[in-house]
């Protein structure tokens, strides 16, 4: 146990990587922000709504929730992976990239509509 506790103070402590933990973080939250407004969009305007043709077949095949849940699962299982192989301004980009490209494009379009 003792080692456990160690290794968690040395990971968030001062020398470790807390903003690249925070990175990952905020990745995840984009997407489940991402697969909640994609669903409510395709809820309101229909499957013709995704963009995404990859997301577009799995969501008629098996609904929107369980294609999200499936799509962003592996999302977010690169990112892990990202982080783990210390690649943490791509996945600050990705991050970043997805805010602008999925989450704001969606906010918008269900606030105007």
């Amino acid at each position: 146990m003792r080692a456990l506790s160690q290794s968690i103070a040395h990971r968030l402590g001062p020398n470790g990587n807390t903003r690249a933990l925070g990175v990952l973080v905020m990745f995840g939250v984009m997407q489940i922000a991402d697969a909640w407004l994609t669903t409510v969009g395709i809820d309101r305007f229909g499957i013709g709504a995704e963009a995404n043709p990859m997301l577009a077949l799995p969501i008629v095949l098996f609904g929107p929730v369980t294609a999200m849940a499936i799509a962003k699962s592996v999302a977010v299982c690169g990112a892990a992976l990202l982080y783990r192989f210390s690649r943490h301004s791509l996945l600050a980009m990705l991050t970043v990239m997805y805010m602008f490209v999925a989450v704001m494009p969606w906010a918008w379009a269900l606030s105007v509509a």
